[in-house]
Formats: C-alpha cells, sequence, structure tokens
C-alpha cells in the first residue's frame, strides 16, 4: 500500500514540474489547479510520529510534500499547512479556496460511506453547534487518533455537498491521503 500511495504522489508532482505550455498533446479539457494556493490538511500529523508501522510515510507526505511544493519549478505554490487541531472542521466549508488540497489523516466508515477525521475535538457545545449534520450522518464522532479519551468529528461526503459553497471546488486539486479514500467514489 506504502509503494502505491507514494507511486501515486510521485506522479501527481512529476506533472506539476512539467511546464504549463509544454502540455498541449494532454488536450483541451486537461486541468490545471486554479490557484497556486495548496493546503495541508494533516489532523493525523501528530498520530504519525507516534506509530512507526509506516515507516515514516505519513511524515514523508507532509514534511517532503511541503518541499516539492516549495521548490517545483514551474509551479510556485503558496503553502499553508494545517496539523492536528488547527485542521478544523470550519476549515473544511473553505477547501474550494485553494488549487490544491492534501488531505493527511485517518478514515472512518458510516453504512459504507467512507469519512474523514478532521482536528476538531468534540465537546457539548460543538454538539449541540453541528447537531442538525450529526443527526443526518454528514459528521460523525470517533475516538481521537492521539487522544484516546477525546472523540473528534468525522466528514462525510454529505456534509461538503451541504456547506461547500456549489462550484467553488471545481479548480481545485484533491489528493485524498486517508485509508478508505479509494475504497467508492463517494468522496
Amino acid at each position: 500500500m506504502k509503494n502505491i500511495m507514494i507511486t501515486a504522489i510521485l506522479f501527481w508532482l512529476l506533472i506539476l514540474q512539467l511546464p504549463v505550455n509544454g502540455l498541449a498533446s494532454q488536450g483541451a479539457n486537461y486541468k490545471y489547479p486554479a490557484s497556486n494556493k495548496v493546503l495541508f490538511y494533516a489532523p493525523g500529523y501528530s498520530s504519525s510520529h507516534q506509530d512507526t508501522s509506516d515507516d515514516g510515510f505519513q511524515d514523508y507526505l507532509l514534511d517532503e510534500g511541503r518541499d516539492f511544493f516549495t521548490n517545483a519549478a514551474h509551479f510556485k505554490a503558496t503553502i499553508t499547512a494545517k496539523e492536528d487541531d488547527e485542521a478544523t472542521l470550519e476549515l473544511v466549508s473553505s477547501f474550494g479556496a485553494y488549487g490544491t488540497v492534501i488531505i493527511h489523516t485517518h478514515d472512518w466508515f458510516r453504512k459504507g460511506t467512507p469519512g474523514f477525521r478532521t482536528g476538531t475535538m468534540v465537546d457539548d457545545e460543538s454538539r449541540i453547534q453541528h447537531f442538525d449534520d450529526l443527526k443526518n450522518d454528514r459528521l460523525a464522532e470517533s475516538k481521537s487518533a492521539y487522544f484516546w479519551d477525546e472523540h473528534q468529528f468525522v466528514v462525510f461526503p454529505s456534509y461538503i455537498a451541504k456547506h461547500v459553497p456549489t462550484g467553488s471546488l471545481d479548480g481545485t486539486f484533491f489528493f485524498l491521503g486517508y485509508c478508505a479514500s479509494l475504497k467508492n467514489n463517494d468522496m
């Protein structure tokens, strides 16, 4: 699994190295990110430091990815990195403001639909604030990946459909770096 993910990332990053004018053979429908803004959304970053089973891949994705985008020859990126509790539920609604969003977190399933954990911890106040989304299965609560006595919000595709402005994701490229992201086409 690790080799497949590294290959996919390297392929994507290779495309970013190609000059824009040199891709005429890609066809008229070939798309580039709408902006040079890159978001690393990594609520699972600290948990990867505690888990040695991935041989450092999780660290590589964020740490080396930032370096790669910073040094890309034909893609001058403006990078924003939000790790752990900085990768909030509220930030999901602004994914469309970025040309590329790289999500690095843990997955969660509900009724066959994959979701991803945010860095927002759940408390009584946030349960009330997001009651409608919890009730309608757009959000869920999951045990925190790094604080076992706490819970984090999990985002499902229906949350994005309801809370992300229509059309704002049209120019956004996503790398869904959580285990269940390729389980089906829902996300």
